[in-house]
């Protein structure tokens, strides 16, 4: 029993070293990418199109800005006895950059339950409503570099532990997603 118990601590301490550390250098990294012959008008509607993919139209929104798109994903369903809504919000800022572009993705989560009436946000795994881990960013990426033609496949969420290394909080573009039909590459 006792030897049970010294191992619970290390086997958490294991999974949690699976995850890196949202450093400034790290979120650079995985938010920021560059797309040498995209425009960002193109860039713009590639992002549109992988938001697309995880809702049906009545569930996602678009607002062209100055500087790029703002994409909300909404998601309403039940946990257990109560409703719960989810609001993503993918925000896209391009710029050019030479004749393409450069891209940088912030992707934020806002968790509402509703219990009698009672609407209040509890946001446990999100951290105030950032999305401090790689995997979305990733797999958001590999989706734009396939409509945009720099990759051949289209990475689905069942796939993405495998071709991604994705190991968690993929619900940005996975929660209640069927993988299909795949958007036309660019």
């Amino acid at each position: 029993m006792k030897k049970t118990l010294l191992l619970v601590p290390l086997l958490l301490a294991g999974c949690g070293a699976a995850v890196p550390l949202w450093t400034r250098d790290y979120a650079s990294q995985q938010t920021t990418r560059t797309y040498a012959s995209a425009p960002p008008a193109v860039v713009a509607a590639a992002a549109e199109a992988v938001v697309r993919q995880t809702a049906a139209p009545r569930d996602v929104t678009m607002k062209r800005t100055a500087d790029g798109v703002v994409i909300d994903r909404y998601y309403v369903g039940y946990m257990g006895l109560r409703s719960v809504t989810l609001d993503y919000t993918f925000t896209l800022h391009v710029t050019p950059e030479g004749k393409g572009s450069r891209v940088t993705l912030d992707l934020a989560a806002q968790r509402t339950f509703n219990d009698n009436a009672t609407d209040y946000s509890h946001d446990t795994v999100y951290d105030g409503g950032t999305i401090p881990y790689g995997d979305p960013y990733r797999l958001f990426f590999a989706r734009m570099d396939y409509v945009l033609g720099k990759r051949a496949d289209w990475v689905t969420c069942a796939e993405a532990p495998a071709k991604l290394g994705a190991q968690i909080a993929l619900d940005p573009l996975c929660t209640k997603v069927s993988d299909g039909p795949i958007p036309p590459r660019g």
